[in-house]
């Protein structure tokens, strides 16, 4: 029997934010939830591209951060415990088919890449998108199966604000900061607001508190400073928590 497998893609973008309790899932047309069905989330990250940004210390601390603010190491809520490797060698492309969950960066490009390595010029990446999170999940029951950071170094610089704050007017985005409001998305969890257009009908979607989500436009303070606002400013180092 072929499998239904849904693709969602989580993006973050220029803008602000700081955590806050609320929180979104990704949810199916039949209400079920996605979630991870084991305990233990293991991810690979490729930077030896990105060294050309950051030091490998700071990249793999960085990371490793972001995975933690949404493990049981950090927060006793969670069933999660989420662990990165260090893999060497050349980028590898997102699939998110393959079962084997990546945090990649991409300094050459910023695209959809084909099995040859060349950009998919059907599916172009928003260049305003920090990063990209694409989880893909099964159809019927919700159950995460892969899920691919790819973290924008082509478009955007980086760094570890934290240990190297910026002196003065700075265009460098925390990696670590980035990277956890990713991690949200790599557990199932969507933006806090909603990108309707102009006069949109479409339904909100409810938080867990049951209430429907705003449009990011008219978002409260409350709600722009969630972990998962889908906005983040260069210098804003405060989605480092959730």
């Amino acid at each position: 029997m072929k499998r239904a497998w849904l693709l969602i893609a989580g993006v973050a973008v220029l803008a602000s934010a700081k955590p806050a309790s609320a929180y979104v899932r990704y949810t199916l047309a039949s209400g079920v939830m996605f979630k991870w069905p084991q305990s233990c989330v293991k991810l690979t990250a490729y930077p030896d591209d990105f060294v050309s940004h950051m030091p490998l210390d700071e990249i793999m601390s960085g990371v490793t951060a972001s995975a933690d603010a949404w493990s049981t190491v950090s927060d006793a809520c969670t069933y999660l415990s989420i662990t990165v490797d260090y893999a060497t060698g050349a980028t590898p492309r997102a699939n998110p088919k393959d079962q084997q969950s990546m945090v990649l960066f991409r300094t050459k490009n910023w695209c959809k890449l084909l099995p040859n390595g060349a950009c998919d010029t059907t599916m172009p990446y928003d260049t305003a998108a920090l990063q990209l999170t694409t989880v893909s999940a099964r159809m019927s029951s919700g159950q995460i199966t892969d899920a691919d950071i790819e973290v924008n170094g082509f478009n955007f610089m980086w760094g570890d604000l934290v240990a190297n704050p910026p002196t003065g007017a700075s265009q460098v985005h925390d990696l670590q900061n980035a990277v956890t409001h990713e991690m949200g998305h790599l557990i199932g969890l969507d933006h806090t607001c909603y990108p309707y257009p102009p006069g949109s009908t479409i339904p909100h979607p409810d938080d867990d508190n049951g209430v429907p989500i705003p449009d990011c436009n008219a978002a409260s303070i409350e709600v722009k400073e969630t972990t998962m606002f889908p906005s983040a400013d260069s210098g804003d180092i405060d989605k480092r928590a959730v």
